[in-house]
């Protein structure tokens, strides 16, 4: 019912599990699956001795809300850079 896909990444801080994607089936949301999926993979990661989760999320999303709720931290002053290049940006 819940899937996480990301990578590993050795930082200055140690070692962090960059969350790419985490869903949880539609018509199970709301009901504490993604809370408890989260906590799970988060004791995973930390008995393989990885002690810190990343991601990327927007403010105009639910997830938003639901990593706010599960303890994640917002760095104000990261920023997201993008840039589009070839024909389509031109």
């Amino acid at each position: 019912m819940a899937l996480s896909m990301g990578y590993i990444k050795h930082w200055f801080r140690g070692t962090e599990y960059i969350i790419n994607e985490l869903c949880v089936k539609t018509e199970a949301q709301g009901r504490g699956i993604g809370s408890d999926f989260l906590h799970q993979m988060e004791e995973y990661l930390l008995a393989q001795g990885i002690e810190a989760t990343f991601l990327l999320t927007e403010r105009t999303v639910p997830a938003y809300k639901f990593y706010k709720k599960n303890g994640y931290y917002e760095y104000p002053d990261t920023v997201a850079f993008s840039k589009g290049f070839g024909p389509k940006y031109e």
